[in-house]
């Protein structure tokens, strides 16, 4: 791809069908968010499989408790940019 083109999704495919929660629509701080992109609901562009791995992360950080920590050292009510958010992508694109 030459630089200044815009990458566009293929035929068939589109992930504007993934919603992410707002910060109004969650309904409880954990301490952290894991995130990831369409690679795993059949990405064309998926460059690695990295199924499991979002579990994986979310089953260590689940050990740490963060929410306890963040409540030990945020001044008020801990809001939804205190908490640790680690995004996967299976891609460059990084959707």
């Amino acid at each position: 791809m030459a630089q200044g083109e815009r990458c566009e999704p293929l035929p068939g495919f589109s992930n504007s069908g993934q919603k992410r929660p707002l910060a109004t629509e969650r309904s409880e701080i954990s301490g952290y968010r894991v995130e990831t992109c369409a690679g795993s609901k059949g990405c064309p562009n998926r460059a690695i499989v990295c199924d499991g791995l979002v579990e994986e992360i979310e089953k260590h950080l689940a050990k740490q408790d963060l929410k306890s920590f963040l409540k030990k050292i945020v001044r008020g009510p801990i809001k939804i940019h205190h908490e640790l958010r680690i995004s996967i992508s299976d891609c460059p694109n990084a959707c």
